[in-house]
């Protein structure tokens, strides 16, 4: 009971980015436990899931890619059984959503570019369904705009400018509706602004008009 106790605390800000793995790691393993213990359920393995997903995204962090990618698709993975017994409701969604944009940024990274552009645009479609039943979502919205902002970028660094061009102009209209939607969240706006840039850049690179 000290031991769960323990794993228990609530994470705290400005801790090292090593300590906060460490601490993700053992909530991880405990959850991971507790599922053989009492057996599989959506909520448990949800909330796993979602463990495993920031475990893998801190790892990245780290530049431990390849570790944060078995950790993603381990989650991915949970995701994709519980789908199986019914439709995934929003948390879902979005835990599955950031799941594929991360593997599509370590495969970005690696510049397996062929192999990022479809995450990222099945990433966007998760996104586009979750705003169909809570439009106002600026998660949801910042995923979408990410999505196209992405799939933009990458298409753009292939030299397929004439599809990766006309993405940008969603990319910045989601961004910005999701900094309406959250207007105190400041995570919103540099996003945006790196959006117009890199749209600007896009565009000189083209030599389009």
């Amino acid at each position: 009971e000290r031991e769960r106790a323990r794993h228990a605390e609530p994470l705290r800000l400005g801790v090292p980015l090593e300590d906060r793995v460490q601490k993700i790691t053992a909530l991880s393993d405990l959850a991971r436990t507790l599922r053989e213990e009492v057996g599989a359920t959506d909520a448990l393995d949800q909330g796993l899931a979602q463990l495993l997903l920031t475990e893998g995204r801190l790892s990245i962090q780290l530049g431990q890619e390849s570790r944060g990618a078995v950790l993603i698709e381990e989650a991915l993975s949970l995701l994709k059984q519980a789908a199986e017994s019914g439709p995934l409701d929003d948390e879902h969604l979005r835990s599955k959503s950031l799941g594929l944009i991360l593997l599509g940024d370590i495969d970005s990274h690696q510049a397996r570019l062929s192999d990022a552009l479809p995450r990222y645009r099945q990433a966007q479609q998760l996104s586009l369904a979750l705003l169909k039943s809570a439009p106002g979502d600026a998660g949801a919205l910042s995923s979408v705009g990410h999505g196209h902002l992405r799939s933009a970028h990458l298409l753009c660094k292939l030299g397929r400018y004439e599809e990766g061009l006309p993405q940008f102009d969603p990319a910045i209209e989601t961004l910005m509706r999701a900094e309406s939607a959250s207007p105190e969240d400041a995570t919103h706006l540099e996003p945006t602004a790196t959006a117009i840039l890199e749209k600007i850049y896009a565009h000189a690179n083209s030599h389009t008009p």
